[in-house]
């Protein structure tokens, strides 16, 4: 009888232990023209932003207010997100600094350090380490950034990770950033 009862438990714990933690899904905007791999379902916040080309920018006009709107849901402590804004009434010179603008903010987010090779080229992954206050009145730990960001039809589109060093799934992380799809510009 005993034998059962473990044989019993050891299945039950063995099952329990294969839920996954990452429900993969793709999510899709046709209009935009955009997919991509969500580990877990997302919810969407769409916002006002203020956004000022980077100082790169030479084109000298003011930035300008625009929606923002992430999609982003979040396994343990790690938060995979998608942003969108748009942009119409930018130059292409523009798009891409505003593009490289919201790439620093992302890295100032974590008040923390670029160390791809290449930050600014368009499409090029971004990995950056930094620290992020995970509670309420905690202590910062040191975090982790893995994001692409690129220019389609007018808008900027990032996929971003952002998590915790200790524990960070780099293999998930990049799975959601390689599934980015966009459209042609």
């Amino acid at each position: 009888m005993r034998s059962l009862f473990l044989f019993v438990f050891g299945l039950v714990f063995g099952l329990a232990g294969c839920s996954p933690t990452y429900d993969w899904r793709e999510v899709r905007d046709a209009e935009v023209g955009w997919s991509i791999l969500f580990p877990g379902k997302p919810a969407v916040v769409t916002r006002t932003v203020a956004l000022q080309p980077s100082s790169e920018s030479t084109s000298g006009r003011p930035g300008t207010e625009s929606s923002l709107t992430m999609h982003a849901s979040r396994i343990k402590d790690v938060s995979f997100a998608l942003g969108l804004v748009k942009l119409e009434d930018k130059t292409p010179s523009e798009r891409e600094a505003i593009r490289r603008a919201l790439q620093a903010s992302r890295v100032k987010n974590i008040r923390g350090q670029i160390d791809s090779p290449d930050p600014k080229a368009l499409g090029s992954p971004l990995n950056a380490r930094g620290s992020l206050q995970i509670k309420a009145n905690g202590e910062p730990v040191p975090a982790r950034l893995l994001m692409r960001s690129v220019v389609r039809n007018g808008w900027v589109i990032e996929a971003i990770v952002v998590g915790p060093s200790d524990g960070f799934p780099q293999e998930e992380a990049q799975q959601f950033l390689d599934s980015l799809r966009v459209g042609t510009p």
